[in-house]
């Protein structure tokens, strides 16, 4: 009785390590409860306490060889696992439609040296699980298909997996209705006006950060003091295909999310050589109008239509012939400043700003309308970044807290608004300020998620009254809502999203969030349509 016990107790120590791995994963990716490299090396630490614990001996050379085979059955669902436990660390989420996305179009320029925390703790976390288990394959080689039952455990809490298998049944029975019904080609005015544009994304920056508490809610004091003198558009949700940068740029401009998504849709993305491309969007519509139309971002996104997170496809794609990124944007400033930017996500908000700025003089000189959008960087994360402005003119742009980052650059914000409408002064000029989607995982994460989550969307010096228009709504609704507010929308919808500024419910008020986002998920009909693939709009 005795050694029984002892036996157990051996093989809980052994075992211990493996289940607290399991734990943290699947807490982060169910929960959104993310654990970083200090739970790491506590894991580390109770893993070498358990090798004080020893398993018995196996004296049959034939079943101790057979122990590789069994580690090498449960080795292929945990490296099936690896890339969404290392997404979840770093965003908060699972978020299958971004993932797929960025398989296929690419994440360079990312700052490896920011992520390198998040991979060292996913290869801590699996190495101990499997160690674990290796170490305990005495006990469990006696529990027959233990070996199966933990593969086959691993597999079936892999979002990858259930969205292959979501995907698959989606396709095969059709069980949920599509949003292709709901999907129009915008209709515009001919003969409108043309008033000058300029769009702000904000990375990341949500309204949500004025719920936080008093001390930390006063760094987005800025944008609510914008958004008391315009159009404050204070219900936009995130939904599924709108959580990623390029993903919320393609909603707010296209009016529709990008799918498809999991990897079923992987294949035909394979073949996917432009962005939404028989799809009408702003920057279409701005270029048959004759628009000067320009892009700034402040991290590369131009050389590689595959790649790049996908910003050179898109905008090509429709039309932006002037697109200003860190490549040619830092030969404006000395050297030793570009390099010691460069390490980071490319250059600071600031430096954006100041080339939308000469962007705007010289349009104002040109006999055409512009259109400029300026995209920031500082707030993405997981570090917080900060322009030299706002650091008390030192070069010690980086913080572990969110906060700082918010607080920068919403100030440069307001100021650059403020410059704006001095440049353009007696000139029919608008701004829209757009969050591009909502914060990924930072050290605020938390105290966001006590709050209704909304993105930012101001809209600034149209004909429109100030007043607050807090209609549940989505990204694709900004598209008809933008074209609307500028005097061009033949009716209240454009893409699959309803204008804000008319009296239509939009899919989110008639259907809900979560039917919303389970139709979406399971769309093949609506991605064939974005994409141009073989189905065909009513």
């Amino acid at each position: 009785m005795i050694a029984k016990l002892i036996s157990f107790l051996k093989f809980f120590i052994i075992i211990l390590p493996a289940l607290l791995t399991l734990f943290l994963v699947l807490r982060a990716i169910y929960d959104a409860n993310v654990s970083d490299y200090r739970y790491a090396f506590a894991l580390l630490v109770i893993f070498a306490v358990s090798l004080l614990a020893r398993p018995p001996f196996e004296p049959d050379e034939a079943r101790r060889r057979k122990r590789w085979g069994r580690l090498l059955v449960i080795l292929l669902p945990v490296l099936a696992l690896v890339p969404a436990t290392f997404v979840v660390l770093i965003f908060g989420k699972m978020d299958m439609a971004a993932f797929v996305f960025h398989l296929v179009f690419g994440m360079d320029g990312t700052p490896t040296a920011n992520f390198v925390p998040y991979g060292f703790t996913v290869l801590v976390y699996w190495s101990v699980f499997l160690a674990s288990l290796f170490r305990a394959q005495y006990w469990l080689e006696r529990v027959p298909l233990s070996t199966v039952a933990i593969a086959l455990m691993l597999l079936a809490v892999n979002p990858v997996v259930w969205d292959l298998a979501t995907q698959s049944l989606a396709d095969t029975y059709r069980q949920r209705p599509s949003f292709v019904a709901d999907f129009k080609d915008p209709e515009i005015k001919e003969d409108a006006a043309r008033p000058n544009l300029v769009i702000i994304y904000l990375e990341g920056l949500e309204r949500s950060y004025n719920t936080l508490p008093p001390a930390m809610a006063e760094a987005y004091a800025p944008l609510d003091a914008l958004a008391r003198e315009g159009i404050n558009l204070t219900g936009v949700d995130q939904l599924h295909g709108t959580a990623w940068s390029l993903a919320g740029t393609v909603a707010s401009r296209c009016g529709v999310p990008v799918l498809p998504n999991g990897l079923i849709s992987a294949r035909d993305y394979g073949d996917v050589k432009l962005i939404a491309p028989n799809l009408t969007c702003l920057d279409d519509i701005l270029h048959a109008k004759g628009y000067d139309v320009s892009y700034i971002s402040t991290t590369r996104i131009i050389g590689n239509k595959m790649g790049f997170y996908g910003f050179d496809n898109y905008l090509t794609t429709h039309g932006t012939e002037q697109i200003y990124d860190l490549g040619n944007i830092e030969y404006e400033m000395t050297a030793d400043v570009a390099k010691s930017f460069a390490n980071d996500w490319g250059l600071r908000d600031a430096h954006a700003f100041a080339k939308a700025e000469k962007l705007i003089t010289a349009a104002l000189d040109a006999d055409k309308p512009f259109a400029v959008t300026v995209a920031t960087m500082d707030t993405h994360g997981p570090v917080a970044l900060m322009s030299e402005s706002c650091t008390g003119g030192t070069y010690k742009f980086k913080s572990h807290n969110m906060i700082d980052a918010v607080h920068c650059t919403a100030r440069l914000t307001s100021a650059f608004v403020e410059k704006v409408r001095d440049l353009t002064k007696g000139t029919d000029t608008r701004i829209a300020i757009l969050s591009d989607h909502l914060a990924h995982h930072n050290n605020l994460y938390n105290l966001l998620e006590k709050a209704p989550r909304r993105n930012t969307a101001i809209l600034l010096d149209g004909p429109q009254a100030p007043q607050v228009i807090d209609s549940h709504a989505a990204m694709f609704d900004i598209f008809p809502t933008l074209l609307h507010w500028l005097g061009w929308l033949e009716g209240t919808r454009a893409g699959i999203g309803v204008s804000l500024l008319s009296d239509d419910p939009t899919l989110v008020q008639t259907h809900g969030v979560d039917e919303v986002n389970a139709r979406l998920k399971v769309d093949l009909d609506l991605s064939r349509v974005i994409w141009n693939m073989d189905a065909e709009t009513e």
